[in-house]
Protein backbone atom coordinates (compact mmCIF):
# COMPACT_ATOMS: atom_id res chain seq x y z
CA UNK A 1 0.00 0.00 0.00
CA UNK A 2 1.09 3.41 -1.18
CA UNK A 3 0.63 6.35 1.11
CA UNK A 4 2.13 9.70 -0.75
CA UNK A 5 1.83 13.13 -0.62
CA UNK A 6 2.69 15.35 -3.76
CA UNK A 7 2.69 19.17 -2.45
CA UNK A 8 2.56 21.66 -5.26
CA UNK A 9 3.13 25.14 -4.69
CA UNK A 10 0.39 27.46 -5.35
CA UNK A 11 0.20 28.39 -9.12
CA UNK A 12 1.55 31.92 -8.93
CA UNK A 13 4.86 30.89 -7.31
CA UNK A 14 5.15 27.55 -9.10
CA UNK A 15 7.99 30.12 -11.28
CA UNK A 16 10.03 30.85 -8.38
CA UNK A 17 9.57 27.52 -6.81
CA UNK A 18 10.98 25.89 -10.14
CA UNK A 19 13.82 28.29 -10.73
CA UNK A 20 15.44 27.35 -6.44
CA UNK A 21 14.95 24.23 -7.33
CA UNK A 22 16.56 24.09 -10.32
CA UNK A 23 19.15 26.32 -9.05
CA UNK A 24 19.56 24.33 -6.04
CA UNK A 25 20.07 20.81 -8.56
CA UNK A 26 22.56 23.35 -10.75
CA UNK A 27 24.50 24.06 -7.15
CA UNK A 28 24.15 19.73 -6.87
CA UNK A 29 25.79 18.91 -10.18
CA UNK A 30 28.87 21.47 -9.97
CA UNK A 31 29.61 20.40 -6.76
CA UNK A 32 29.91 16.85 -8.00
CA UNK A 33 31.91 17.66 -11.17
CA UNK A 34 34.29 19.19 -9.06
CA UNK A 35 34.84 16.17 -6.73
CA UNK A 36 34.93 14.09 -10.10
CA UNK A 37 37.43 16.52 -11.47
CA UNK A 38 39.60 16.44 -7.98
CA UNK A 39 39.36 12.55 -7.85
CA UNK A 40 40.74 12.47 -11.45
CA UNK A 41 43.60 14.61 -10.88
CA UNK A 42 44.73 13.41 -7.55
CA UNK A 43 44.33 9.57 -9.34
CA UNK A 44 46.61 11.22 -12.36
CA UNK A 45 48.83 13.00 -10.07
CA UNK A 46 49.53 10.40 -7.00
CA UNK A 47 47.78 6.68 -8.52
CA UNK A 48 44.72 7.01 -5.99
CA UNK A 49 42.71 9.80 -4.28
CA UNK A 50 44.05 7.71 -1.08
CA UNK A 51 47.79 7.81 -1.88
CA UNK A 52 47.64 11.84 -2.47
CA UNK A 53 45.42 12.55 0.82
CA UNK A 54 48.24 11.13 2.69
CA UNK A 55 50.81 12.53 0.72
CA UNK A 56 49.60 15.86 1.92
CA UNK A 57 48.98 14.76 5.23
CA UNK A 58 52.71 14.07 5.21
CA UNK A 59 53.56 17.47 3.75
CA UNK A 60 51.15 19.33 6.28
CA UNK A 61 52.39 18.18 8.77
CA UNK A 62 56.67 18.37 7.73
CA UNK A 63 55.97 21.88 6.95
CA UNK A 64 54.25 22.02 10.28
CA UNK A 65 57.48 21.12 12.52
CA UNK A 66 55.62 17.80 13.55
CA UNK A 67 58.32 15.44 14.75
CA UNK A 68 58.24 12.94 12.47
CA UNK A 69 60.94 10.17 10.55
CA UNK A 70 62.93 11.96 8.14
CA UNK A 71 62.33 9.45 5.92
CA UNK A 72 58.67 8.75 6.21
CA UNK A 73 58.13 11.52 3.57
CA UNK A 74 61.17 10.89 1.14
CA UNK A 75 59.01 7.20 1.14
CA UNK A 76 55.71 8.17 0.63
CA UNK A 77 56.88 10.30 -2.80
CA UNK A 78 58.91 7.32 -3.92
CA UNK A 79 55.91 4.94 -3.56
CA UNK A 80 53.61 7.05 -4.94
CA UNK A 81 52.11 6.59 -8.16
CA UNK A 82 50.54 8.53 -11.54
CA UNK A 83 52.36 11.22 -12.34
CA UNK A 84 54.37 12.04 -9.54
CA UNK A 85 56.04 8.47 -9.91
CA UNK A 86 56.97 9.66 -13.48
CA UNK A 87 58.64 13.13 -12.45
CA UNK A 88 60.03 11.48 -9.14
CA UNK A 89 61.95 9.04 -11.79
CA UNK A 90 62.65 10.96 -14.61
CA UNK A 91 64.41 13.40 -12.04
CA UNK A 92 66.01 10.25 -10.30
CA UNK A 93 67.48 9.48 -13.89
CA UNK A 94 68.22 13.27 -14.74
CA UNK A 95 70.06 13.40 -11.70
CA UNK A 96 72.18 10.68 -12.41
CA UNK A 97 73.01 11.40 -15.97
CA UNK A 98 74.27 14.68 -15.55
CA UNK A 99 76.65 13.52 -12.37
CA UNK A 100 77.93 10.62 -14.41
CA UNK A 101 78.34 13.38 -17.43
CA UNK A 102 80.36 15.69 -14.19
CA UNK A 103 82.47 12.43 -13.08
CA UNK A 104 83.58 11.92 -16.94
CA UNK A 105 84.04 15.61 -17.31
CA UNK A 106 86.43 15.83 -14.26
CA UNK A 107 88.20 12.47 -15.00
CA UNK A 108 88.94 13.55 -18.40
CA UNK A 109 89.96 16.62 -17.54
CA UNK A 110 92.41 15.36 -15.13
CA UNK A 111 93.94 13.02 -18.13
CA UNK A 112 94.49 16.17 -20.47
CA UNK A 113 96.44 17.49 -17.11
CA UNK A 114 98.22 14.39 -17.41
CA UNK A 115 98.98 14.15 -21.14
CA UNK A 116 100.05 17.94 -21.41
CA UNK A 117 102.28 17.17 -18.47
CA UNK A 118 103.72 14.68 -19.78
CA UNK A 119 104.69 15.89 -23.06
CA UNK A 120 103.68 20.00 -24.07
CA UNK A 121 104.38 20.07 -27.20
CA UNK A 122 102.57 16.91 -28.51
CA UNK A 123 99.25 17.80 -26.49
CA UNK A 124 99.20 21.15 -28.43
CA UNK A 125 99.89 19.40 -31.36
CA UNK A 126 97.23 17.28 -31.29
CA UNK A 127 94.58 19.89 -29.83
CA UNK A 128 95.68 22.21 -32.47
CA UNK A 129 94.43 18.89 -35.23
CA UNK A 130 91.70 18.07 -33.34
CA UNK A 131 90.25 21.46 -33.75
CA UNK A 132 90.85 21.56 -37.02
CA UNK A 133 89.50 18.15 -37.58
CA UNK A 134 86.27 19.44 -35.79
CA UNK A 135 85.58 22.53 -38.07
CA UNK A 136 86.65 21.12 -41.34
CA UNK A 137 84.04 20.19 -43.87
CA UNK A 138 82.63 16.55 -44.22
CA UNK A 139 85.07 15.72 -47.35
CA UNK A 140 88.96 15.10 -47.16
CA UNK A 141 90.75 17.58 -45.53
CA UNK A 142 94.64 18.31 -45.69
CA UNK A 143 96.83 20.10 -43.61
CA UNK A 144 100.56 21.31 -44.13
CA UNK A 145 102.79 22.25 -41.31
CA UNK A 146 105.85 23.58 -41.66
CA UNK A 147 108.05 23.94 -37.97
CA UNK A 148 111.73 23.87 -37.63
CA UNK A 149 112.51 23.22 -40.80
CA UNK A 150 110.24 20.17 -41.29
CA UNK A 151 107.10 20.19 -43.99
CA UNK A 152 104.22 17.56 -42.11
CA UNK A 153 101.51 16.81 -44.54
CA UNK A 154 98.50 15.14 -42.64
CA UNK A 155 95.47 14.15 -44.34
CA UNK A 156 92.18 13.19 -43.44
CA UNK A 157 89.50 11.25 -45.53
CA UNK A 158 86.01 11.50 -45.84
CA UNK A 159 83.90 10.85 -42.91
CA UNK A 160 82.27 8.19 -45.08
CA UNK A 161 85.05 6.08 -45.60
CA UNK A 162 86.15 6.02 -41.97
CA UNK A 163 83.04 6.10 -39.69
CA UNK A 164 84.42 6.24 -36.15
CA UNK A 165 87.63 7.39 -36.04
CA UNK A 166 90.48 9.50 -37.84
CA UNK A 167 93.42 8.01 -39.28
CA UNK A 168 96.13 11.14 -39.87
CA UNK A 169 99.48 10.12 -41.57
CA UNK A 170 102.61 12.39 -40.90
CA UNK A 171 104.65 12.28 -44.44
CA UNK A 172 108.16 14.69 -43.12
CA UNK A 173 110.43 15.86 -45.61
CA UNK A 174 113.66 18.19 -45.28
Amino acid sequence: MFVGLQVHPPKEVAPDYEDVVGAILDKRAAMLDAISERNQTLGLLAGSVRAAEELGTLVRRSQTGAPADPCELDKAFAAAGGEIFSTLRQAGSNAYEKATIAKATGERFQSQVEAYRAAPEIYKRELRLSTLEEISPSSGSMWLSLTAGFARYYHRPCREQEPQHYDFTAVEQK
